[in-house]
C-alpha cells in the first residue's frame, strides 16, 4: 500500500511542469533531481507516478553523459541526506559491506520489506514495484525449481555448490516446502556477514549445509557436483572474468550434473533506477553473448548449453550440460 501525504499547490503544480516539458525532451538532467526533490518532499512517489519516473530515468539514462549521470546520482543521494541507509535503495547506493547488491538487500526483496520511516517507506514500494526487484524473486523461484528437479530424478544424494551464496533464502524455502529431500548444499561466500545471516535463519538445516568463508577464485576442492549455481554474481565480471571463473567451476561438475549462471538481461527496463538511486551497475548480457561466453570458456559443443529466463525474462540462466 503505497501511502499518501498532503501535497500544496506548489508541489502540485511543479509535478505537473516536469511531466508536461519532460515529454517535449529537451530538459537537463537537473529537472530530473529536480522532479525526485519533489516527489521527495511530498513522501515519495504514488503509483500513478512510477511510470513516468521510470520512463525518465531510462532516457536520462541514455541520454546523459555518464560522469553527468553518476554526478546526478549524488545529488540524488543527498536529497535523502543521513536517513538514506534507512531505505533498501540508501543501503546499496551507500553500500555499507561493500558492494550494492549485498545479502540484505537481496533479502530485503526476497521479503519485500519497507523502511519504517514514513519519508521513505514510498521509495521501499517504488523499489520493490520494478522488474528487477521481481526478478530476484523469481530467480529464488527458479533455483527451488531446479532442486526439486534434481531431487526427484536421483536415488541417492544431490550435492550442490551455491556460488555467492548471500542470504540463502531459497535454500531454506527449499528445504521446508519439500522436507524429504536429499540435497546437500556447499556455500561459498566472501562476506562473512552473509553467512552468520545465512546460519541463522537455516539453523534447522544446518546438517545439510556447509559454508566457506572463501573468495570463489581462491576456493578449492576436489569434490564434484551435481549442481553447480550461481546467481548473483557474473554481471558483475567483465567477459575475461566472466570465462575465467566459468573455466574454473567447469571441473566441480559431475558427469551428468549442470553449470547454471545467472546475469541481467540486455534490456533491464529498471537499469536506470538501479545506477541513478542504487549506484548499482552491472554487465548485462544477451542470451547469444552467454553461449558465446560459455563456448570461450571451453564448451565447444553448443548443444549442451542452453539459456533460460525466469518468468519477468531479466533475469537469463545459462545452462551448461555434462
Amino acid at each position: 500500500m503505497v501511502l499518501t501525504k498532503t501535497q500544496t499547490n506548489e508541489q502540485i503544480l511543479l509535478k505537473q511542469e516536469f511531466l508536461a516539458t519532460y515529454r517535449q525532451k529537451t530538459l537537463p538532467v537537473n529537472a530530473l533531481v529536480e522532479y525526485i526533490q519533489v516527489l521527495y518532499d511530498c513522501g515519495g512517489p504514488n503509483e500513478t507516478e512510477y511510470e513516468l519516473l521510470n520512463d525518465a530515468l531510462n532516457y536520462y539514462r541514455k541520454a546523459v553523459p555518464l560522469d553527468e549521470w553518476k554526478e546526478a546520482s549524488r545529488q540524488v543521494a543527498a536529497i535523502y541526506g543521513e536517513d538514506f541507509i534507512d531505505s533498501i535503495p540508501g543501503h546499496a547506493f551507500l553500500k555499507p559491506y561493500g558492494y550494492a547488491g549485498d545479502f540484505s538487500v537481496i533479502d530485503k526483496m526476497y521479503l519485500k520489506t519497507t523502511s519504517t520511516n514514513p519519508m521513505l517507506t514510498n521509495w521501499d514500494l517504488f523499489y520493490h514495484q520494478h522488474a528487477a526487484a521481481a526478478a530476484v524473486r523469481n530467480r529464488k523461484t527458479f533455483f527451488k525449481n531446479v532442486l526439486t528437479e534434481r531431487a526427484a530424478n536421483r536415488e541417492g544424494s544431490c550435492e550442490v555448490l551455491d556460488v555467492a551464496s548471500g542470504p540463502c533464502r531459497d535454500l531454506l524455502e527449499f528445504m521446508d516446502e519439500q522436507p524429504k529431500h536429499n540435497v546437500h548444499f556447499d556455500c561459498v561466500e566472501a562476506d562473512i556477514k552473509a553467512i552468520l545471516h545465512a546460519t541463522e535463519i537455516n539453523a534447522k538445516h544446518l546438517p545439510n549445509i556447509r559454508f566457506y568463508n572463501q573468495n570463489i577464485f581462491r576456493f578449492r576442492t576436489e569434490k564434484q557436483y551435481d549442481v553447480v549455481w550461481s546467481a548473483g554474481l557474473f554481471d558483475y565480471f567483465d567477459d575475461r572474468t566472466f570465462t575465467k571463473l566459468v573455466s574454473r567451476l567447469i571441473g566441480c561438475v559431475k558427469p551428468g550434473g549442470e553449470l547454471i549462471i545467472g546475469n541481467f538481461a540486455v534490456g533491464n527496463p529498471t537499469e536506470g533506477y538501479m545506477e541513478l538511486f542504487l549506484d548499482w551497475y552491472l554487465y548485462h548480457r544477451s542470451p547469444e553473448q552467454l553461449v558465446r561466453l560459455a563456448q570461450a570458456a571451453g564448451i565447444e559443443d553448443a548443444s549442451r548449453i542452453r539459456v533460460d529466463q525466469e518468468e519477468a525474462g531479466v533475469n537469463l540462466f545459462m545452462r551448461i550440460q555434462f
